[in-house]
């Protein structure tokens, strides 16, 4: 009887040391899954930054780019001015000299 008793006592311990070991991991798993959800929520938050930025970037070319080529138009309107007063004011010379010449003459 003794020993029958000895062997219930034992597997009681062991029982509770069980249980004790399950209680733990099931604390570390809660921890791990909590830990687990808290990283997941900041690469998700991360990868929407970074696809935001991307977008910002593919903006920012695209108007640089309009930028580059409103930069290149007005480059060329300014030619075509600076030559339209040359030629105006060419004329207006010309023009000007004849008379003077015929006033002279």
């Amino acid at each position: 009887h003794a020993h029958a008793n000895q062997k219930l006592d034992n597997l009681h311990a062991r029982f509770e040391a069980l249980r004790d070991n399950h209680d733990k991991a099931v604390t570390q798993l809660q921890e791990l899954n909590r830990l687990l959800r808290e990283e997941r929520a900041k690469t998700s938050r991360l990868e929407q930054e970074a696809l935001l930025r991307s977008v910002r970037a593919d903006e920012l070319g695209e108007l640089r780019a309009q930028l580059d080529a409103e930069k290149h138009a007005r480059r060329l309107l300014d030619e075509d001015n600076r030559q339209l007063l040359a030629r105006a004011l060419s004329e207006t010379d010309s023009t000007e000299l004849g008379a003077l010449r015929r006033e002279l003459a």
